[in-house]
């Protein structure tokens, strides 16, 4: 039986192989499709507060700072507000080796209202992946680069840094580096919750694990035992049976589970305020939230944040 590999020598064989960056201006109800196809594409917003959309999944809205990282290129839209007219992503032709950042603009950019416009660096990857990770398909859709940042100011800071380095050569370079580190920790962590994805399992086995890593990496999606179920490829009913016998507790309860786990980190952070937190982890009112961490904690969010601040070491 070959050994097993640790996961630091899996993720160590995790390579970008190419990339291609292009600086995109976004103008009022302006926004752009990236098709299907066999890259990763990554979105580091620079400015504005651009929403992502794709099938089967609640409309994302960014903020400057994050970075987002779809797999295996999954048809997508990027738009500034309720955009109406969505155009085809097509970047201008490159060599695919860490070429130059070329730049394009979709609607009107000439609006100074900072509000209606957006600057976002996209890139498309060309990624070899280990292969423990033949089954890399069944990772979350999605990976949100920056989400364990300790304040937003830190992802905000690394775009703002790179937004300026693309106008100098050798920057596509440093950018696809720093993607190349978000991609590596992201999975380094998805994997540590569900190792069932490395193994070579039963396909219910694996639809469970791919489940359990999509509410572990998103509990703040807007999900529902409909919406995993689609997610994994499997009827409702059948979905909800198997991950209960599978994991011995509702998809709804460990989705609640991830969320409380979630809010707790925020709140010990001590620099979010209540409200933000809320909406972070999938609540759209800071009522609904109190009203569910109370029930979870036995107390309130601002009394669990002043515990454990006032805690050694908090």
């Amino acid at each position: 039986m070959a050994q097993t590999r640790n996961l630091s020598d899996i993720l160590g064989d995790i390579q970008v192989r190419s990339a291609q960056w292009t600086r995109i201006e976004l103008g009022r109800n302006a926004g752009f499709q990236v098709p299907r196809g066999r890259q990763v594409a990554v979105h580091l917003v620079v400015s504005g507060n651009p929403v992502l959309a794709m099938k089967s999944r609640a409309a994302s809205p960014l903020r400057p700072g994050d970075a987002m990282i779809v797999l295996d290129r999954l048809p997508h839209v990027i738009r500034s507000g309720e955009a109406s007219r969505i155009a085809p992503f097509d970047p201008p032709a490159s060599n695919w080796l860490f070429g130059d950042t070329s730049r394009l603009c979709f609607g009107d950019t000439a609006d100074n209202d900072a509000d209606t416009r957006a600057v976002v660096l996209t890139g498309l990857l060309r990624v070899r992946w280990p292969g423990e990770l033949s089954q890399w398909r069944l990772l979350p859709p999605v990976l949100h680069g920056n989400r364990n940042f300790k304040s937003a100011a830190a992802g905000l800071e690394a775009t703002a840094v790179f937004d300026e380095l693309t106008s100098r050569p050798g920057g596509s370079q440093c950018i696809t580096r720093y993607v190349d580190f978000l991609l590596v920790r992201e999975l380094q962590q998805v994997l540590e919750r569900s190792p069932g994805l490395l193994r070579v399992q039963a396909r219910a086995d694996l639809q469970m694990e791919q489940a359990l890593a999509a509410i572990a990496q998103d509990p703040a999606e807007a999900w529902s035992v409909a919406s995993l179920a689609d997610h994994v490829g499997m009827s409702r009913s059948t979905f909800a049976e198997r991950f209960l016998r599978y994991v011995g507790v509702t998809p709804m309860a460990l989705v609640f589970q991830h969320r409380m786990e979630l809010a707790a980190q925020y709140l010990k952070q001590a620099v979010l305020p209540v409200k933000e937190i809320a909406a972070l982890i999938g609540y759209g009112s800071v009522a609904t939230f109190t009203r569910a961490f109370s029930a979870h904690f036995g107390t309130s969010p601002a009394a669990w944040r002043k515990a454990a601040l006032a805690m050694p070491g908090g």
